[in-house]
C-alpha cells in the first residue's frame, strides 16, 4: 500500500533519487534518504522552536572547516535579542557580514527608501531606468529594482509590509537605529509575487525564484507557504539548487508539527527556519 506522505505518493527510491509523484507527474529530488529518515527527522519537531534554533556562527565555521568562532559581547541593546540567539556577531567579528551577497526577498515587495534598507537595496545595473525597454533582454522592462510577478510589471515596492519586515531581519543597517540584519551588508533583491493584501499563487512564486536566479542571487528567501503541492515550486526550487542558489524557507508559524513533505524539503533544499518563538521569518 502507498504511504503518503504530506501529498506526495512515493514511489520509492530510484537510482539513489528520491521520487515523489505530484499530480500525475514524477518530480525527482536529488538526495538520498530514507522514510526512516524523515519519521525521525519529524518526531524531532518541537512546537516552540520548530527543529531548533539557527546558529548562524556555527554554520559559517562549518562551511570553512572550522570547530567554532570565539564568543563575543552581546550586540547592541535588548532589541537586538535575536541576533545575539543565533551567535551573528561572532560571525560578523570573523569578517562575515553579507558583503557580496545579493538575497532575493520573494514576498510582497519591499520598502526600498526605507532608512534601515535604502542602501542594501539590489538594482540591475544593466538596466536603464523608466525608458521602456528591456536592455539586458532579460524579458523584463525596466525592472531596476526587481521585477512584480503579481502585478507583471516593476513596482516591487510593498504596500503589505512582511516582505519589508523580512528584508529588515537579513540585511537591516548596522547603523545604530531600528534593526540590525544578520547579514548587514548584504544586498536585498525585491521579488514581489504576493499582493497587497499578501495573497499570491504557485505560478507567481515559481516565477520569481526562476527570476531571482537569472538575475544573480546568492540566496532566495521564501517566508511564505500554503496548504497545497505545488509542482511548479518544487521545480523552480530545483531550478534554483541546480545553479548553487541557496533557497531558505519558513516553517513552523502556525506552531504545529509538519508533515513529512517538509521534512523532505528541508532534505532537498538546505534550510528550513521556524520562526513561532522568535518572530523571525528568515536569515
Amino acid at each position: 500500500m502507498d504511504e503518503t506522505i504530506g501529498g506526495y505518493i512515493p514511489l520509492g527510491i530510484l537510482d539513489g533519487i528520491g521520487a515523489y509523484q505530484l499530480d500525475g507527474d514524477t518530480v525527482f529530488l536529488r538526495d538520498t534518504f530514507s522514510f526512516e529518515d524523515l519519521a525521525e527527522d519529524a518526531s524531532s519537531f518541537n512546537p516552540i522552536i520548530g527543529y531548533g534554533f539557527a546558529d548562524a556562527a556555527g554554520a559559517v565555521a562549518k562551511a570553512i572547516n572550522q570547530e567554532t568562532f570565539p564568543s563575543v559581547p552581546n550586540f547592541g541593546g535588548i532589541n537586538d535579542w535575536n541576533i545575539n540567539m543565533v551567535n551573528a556577531p561572532e560571525a560578523w567579528e570573523q569578517g562575515y557580514t553579507g558583503s557580496g551577497i545579493v538575497v532575493a526577498v520573494v514576498d510582497t515587495g519591499v520598502d526600498r527608501n526605507h532608512v534601515d534598507l535604502r542602501d542594501n537595496i539590489w538594482t540591475n545595473s544593466n538596466e536603464i531606468p523608466d525608458n521602456g525597454i528591456d536592455d539586458d533582454n532579460n524579458g523584463f522592462i525596466d525592472d531596476v529594482f526587481g521585477w512584480n510577478f503579481n502585478g507583471d510589471n516593476n513596482d516591487t515596492l510593498d504596500v503589505r509590509g512582511h516582505g519589508t519586515h523580512v528584508s529588515g531581519t537579513i540585511a537591516g543597517n548596522n547603523n545604530g537605529d531600528g534593526v540590525t540584519g544578520v547579514a548587514y551588508d548584504a544586498q536585498i533583491m525585491p521579488v514581489k509575487v504576493l499582493n497587497n493584501l499578501g495573497i499570491g499563487n504557485a505560478t507567481d512564486v515559481a516565477e520569481g525564484i526562476r527570476y531571482a536566479v537569472d538575475n544573480g542571487a546568492n540566496v532566495i528567501n521564501l517566508s511564505l507557504g500554503g496548504d497545497t503541492p505545488s509542482k511548479s515550486q518544487l521545480l523552480a526550487i530545483e531550478y534554483a539548487a541546480n545553479n548553487g542558489v541557496i533557497v531558505v524557507m519558513a516553517a513552523g508559524n502556525e506552531s504545529e508539527p509538519e508533515s513529512g513533505k517538509a521534512v523532505a524539503l528541508f532534505h532537498l533544499y538546505f534550510f528550513c527556519l521556524s520562526s513561532q518563538s522568535c518572530e523571525i521569518n528568515s536569515l
